[in-house]
């Protein structure tokens, strides 16, 4: 298998293009190449810039938290209603049966 090899358009560092791949992405044109270590750096730096808005994560715990204040306050509701006349047994018997 061919190897082709490039230079990174920021650091200079030699990046190695395996095959048909490498074949590609530099017969492509004036197309950026950068190294893993730039693309991470790259990464890491909007990663930071992102400091300011909410974590993905935030969104499905506030739901959870919703969910649970929602169950226990039905629990509570339910306690705090009691035992309704419908649900408890006559306090006599009917002389009909």
């Amino acid at each position: 298998m061919s190897l082709f090899s490039t230079r990174c358009t920021r650091c200079g560092a030699l990046i190695e293009l395996p095959g048909r791949i490498g074949f590609k992405i530099k017969g492509g044109g004036d197309a950026a190449i950068v190294c893993r270590r730039c693309r991470r750096s790259d990464w890491l730096n909007r990663r930071r810039g992102e400091q300011g808005t909410w974590p993905q994560r935030t969104i499905p715990l506030a739901a959870i938290g919703l969910a649970v204040l929602l169950a226990s306050g039905g629990v509570w509701w339910s306690r705090l209603s009691g035992s309704q006349s419908q649900e408890s047994l006559p306090a006599v018997e009917s002389l009909s049966r």
